[in-house]
């Protein structure tokens, strides 16, 4: 009973904070070879609730990673403006390339590992107004996603029966982000 009444105080208060703001954000965020895209809903001065997608691709010797996700997320503006601290959640994928010798013959073949599942994306930021206050701006940012996904393996394509596991991934990503506000 007590989680209903917490649930409905806590859905009124974002559906008044939503009727009530005046600022929408969006912005576009670039990270070393990726980017994303993310929609911002002020509900209060210090308080924001979001949606956003993203898409990197990560380049070292003899491996590829791709990785996507979306997620919906909520920033704390401890200091009414620049400063924030936010917490995403939601789908997380990675995939894998790896080029291996095989054995056999010596030939080289791609080994694919595709990983999916739930996430949190804590982060850090900050928000600065370029020129009229909640119009144009720009967002440096570090994101931390970490990742418990499923991994399934994969050699030229074909998935390799019964090698599935569990386990938990942390990534780093520093992004710089422009938007806008209406």
């Amino acid at each position: 009973m007590i989680k209903k009444i917490f649930l409905v105080f806590t859905l009124a208060a974002i559906i008044s904070g939503a009727a009530f703001a005046q600022n929408h954000w969006i912005s576009a965020e670039a990270s070393v070879l990726g980017g994303s895209v993310r929609y911002e809903l002020m509900l209060f001065k210090e308080l924001s609730v979001g949606i956003n997608a993203y898409y990197n691709v990560n380049v070292l010797l003899e491996k590829v990673d791709t990785d996507f996700g979306a997620d919906f997320s909520i920033r704390f503006y401890p200091f009414s403006g620049v400063f924030f601290v936010g917490l995403g959640v939601g789908y997380h994928n990675k995939i894998r390339n790896y080029l291996v010798n095989v054995l056999s013959g010596g030939e080289e073949r791609f080994l694919v590992t595709g990983n999916d599942g739930i996430g949190i994306t804590p982060e850090i930021g900050w928000k600065i107004d370029v020129g009229k206050q909640g119009a144009f701006f720009i967002q440096p940012g570090i994101k931390v996603p970490i990742s418990f996904v499923t991994n399934q393996i994969r050699h030229n394509g074909s998935i390799n029966q019964g090698h599935t596991e569990n386990y938990t991934e942390v990534g780093l990503i520093p992004y710089f982000g422009i938007g806008y506000a209406f």
